[in-house]
């Protein structure tokens, strides 16, 4: 989500994370801000959607804070790579989460 994307891009900075991507409201509005997609991080998803979309697919942990809404906490981080979809651009639309 957006909450999740903002605190990437927030506290991510100090340890030279690149921007955060999300198909959530504004975040989505932005596009792929040059990214190709072809080795991203993902935070939640699930696994087969995931394959569906990359080649590889790594779980790398899941998200611990306790000061997190209890639904946005314990979320899968994955390790993906060799998107399935071309570029990140020619998916960007299917990734719109406007709710």
């Amino acid at each position: 989500s957006f909450r999740e994307a903002a605190a990437i891009d927030y506290f991510g900075r100090q340890h030279g994370l690149p921007p955060a991507l999300s198909g959530h409201q504004n975040y989505w509005l932005w596009g792929p801000r040059g990214y190709t997609g072809r080795c991203p991080v993902v935070l939640g998803g699930q696994r087969q959607r995931l394959e569906h979309l990359f080649g590889e697919v790594f779980f790398a942990g899941e998200t611990d804070q306790p000061y997190a809404i209890p639904y946005e906490n314990h979320l899968p981080v994955w390790s993906v790579r060799g998107p399935k979809f071309g570029s990140l651009l020619q998916i960007w639309p299917e990734l719109n989460r406007w709710v």
